[in-house]
């Protein structure tokens, strides 16, 4: 192992430097979403506060139809979704990590972690995947929405229909009050249900009261009379509105009677009638289970009408990328609740974030830009780092490990609380680059640099910097003290001599220059 090796195994290959960003890419944002059905790229700039989409690519490739009951998937699938990757990683070469999202949804969920084909998707597209819940992908959805729909105050529920799996959420104004995700698509549901077997009205009417049955069991089932106004947002339901009027069985979104009479119409094999009306011919097979899943929806939730949406997932991503004042950053409420629960000491969480901080462009260029901002990862392994001591003292670094590990935390990716972790698990005693997965590690440069932040402060009390540079040299790392500090020091100097085992344990060598006066 090398030093500044991004140890956590993530892909490099379109990453660039964050010094080295071009001006024009610093504005603009990409938003990759790997749906169950289709693959989606983004790519909007925003200036002044002004978003702009500037390109989009659409590619459908029906991942969840070559998943393998153990999480893995079809070769020929396999290659499909690779060439797909591979040309979204091209477009976006060169944009900063903080810059771009990657969304695994419903499929990526039934994925195995460990599998090929996620290993090579992170690879081809040079960024992260972050696969998120249903719950999480559900309240990006209200995120999303509400940047868009006014007035606020409405009391919304809202439907997205994916390949794999279905979102409901009800909420008041901004702030979402039930979430729930049923692991029923139109794509799923179609390939368990219908694919093999003549679609007839009996098998569609009986289709339809399983899946009521499974609705009526859902959270979100109990809030069916306080709907105000209700929101399709995804991109079968603009679908299915899109045939009522070209067919003109009814316009202004979805109403149950025009889709019964939809669903009549394309029971009789009138396919081509729905082709020449806009239906795409890769999506007439899953059709039977779009109809099926929106009919049951209908009479489920007893809904008149549902108003058509383009907001959704994509806005919701962006915003919460941006942190804009508007969406409430939810991470920064996860912290400040952690940090309430666990009575972390704020002066304390300062001085080890302000060193840290101080000397982050002294390592840098050795940081991969696939690593979420190493900048706000700092601050928030030091909002963190001493939660585990409401247990014990003795531990606290590991207790903290397992809360962070353990505990809700909304707003947050997987792989942001994996790399948490990491950093409060070795952010004093032994390093212990075995204790958690690989993904969850950080390029070691950034974990010297919290450790020093740590050693440095361990006094608690408010000191001039003694650190003149941090370096990452040949065989490790050096830190240069301010001349004859460490003389003056002798406790501290113990402990950083005991640090340079730590290191040497794991291959890295750190060098104290100490200059005398």
């Amino acid at each position: 192992m090398k030093p500044g090796q991004d140890t956590s195994g993530k892909p490099k290959a379109n990453s660039t430097d964050l010094k080295t960003t071009p001006d024009d890419l610093r504005h603009e944002y990409a938003i990759v979403d790997l749906g169950s059905n289709s693959f989606h790229l983004h790519v909007i700039r925003v200036l002044d506060g002004e978003w702009r989409h500037m390109d989009h690519h659409r590619e459908v490739t029906k991942l969840v139809d070559g998943l393998l009951p153990d999480g893995i998937i079809e070769p020929s699938k396999r290659e499909e979704v690779l060439l797909v990757l591979r040309r979204y990683g091209e477009r976006i070469t060169g944009f900063s990590s903080g810059n771009v999202r990657v969304i695994g949804t419903s499929a990526f969920r039934q994925l195995r972690r460990d599998s090929q084909l996620f290993r090579e998707s992170e690879a081809a597209l040079g960024f992260p995947i972050d696969i998120i819940s249903g719950e999480e992908e559900a309240r990006l959805i209200y995120l999303g929405i509400i940047s868009e729909d006014a007035p606020q105050e409405r009391k919304r529920f809202i439907i997205d229909i994916g390949g794999g799996s279905t979102e409901f959420i009800y909420g008041e104004g901004r702030s979402p009050v039930c979430i729930d995700s049923v692991a029923l698509g139109n794509i799923s549901l179609t390939r368990n249900v219908f694919e093999g077997r003549e679609l007839t009205a009996d098998l569609f009417k009986a289709t339809v009261a399983d899946v009521a049955e499974a609705l009526c069991a859902t959270k979100v089932y109990d809030c069916r009379e306080s709907f105000e106004v209700v929101l399709g947002a995804s991109g079968t339901m603009r679908l299915v509105a899109s045939l009522i009027e070209q067919m003109e069985l009814g316009s202004g979104g979805i109403e149950l009677k025009p889709l019964k009479n939809l669903t009549k119409m394309f029971i009789k094999n009138k396919t081509n009638s729905f082709i020449r009306a806009g239906l795409p011919e890769e999506r007439v097979a899953s059709f039977p289970g779009a109809l099926a899943l929106l009919t049951g929806i209908m009479k489920t939730f007893e809904l008149d009408r549902i108003r058509i949406t383009k907001a959704g997932l994509r806005q919701g991503i962006l915003h919460d990328m941006m942190m804009v004042p508007d969406g409430k950053d939810r991470r920064i409420a996860t912290l400040t609740r952690l940090m309430d629960r666990h009575k972390v000491d704020r002066l304390q969480r300062d001085r080890v974030y302000d060193f840290a901080a101080a000397h982050l462009d002294e390592i840098r260029l050795d940081l991969p830009s696939s690593l979420c901002s190493p900048k706000r990862l700092l601050r928030w392994a030091a909002d963190l780092h001493e939660i585990g001591l409401t247990i014990n003292y003795s531990s606290y670094h590991k207790h903290g490990t397992y809360l962070i590990r353990n505990s809700d935390f909304p707003g947050f990716t997987r792989e942001e609380q994996g790399h948490l972790a990491f950093l409060v698990l070795n952010h004093r005693k032994r390093i212990k680059l075995d204790r958690l997965k690989v993904e969850d590690a950080v390029p070691m440069p950034l974990l010297f640099l919290f450790r020093m932040a740590w050693a440095l402060n361990r006094k608690r009390t408010s000191i001039e910097d003694p650190v003149r540079a941090l370096r990452v040299v040949q065989s490790g790392f050096e830190a240069e003290f301010q001349p004859g500090w460490l003389h003056e020091h002798p406790l501290v100097a113990r402990q950083l001599a005991r640090e340079q085992e730590r290191w040497l344990e794991v291959g890295y060598t750190l060098k104290l220059v100490n200059l005398r006066h």
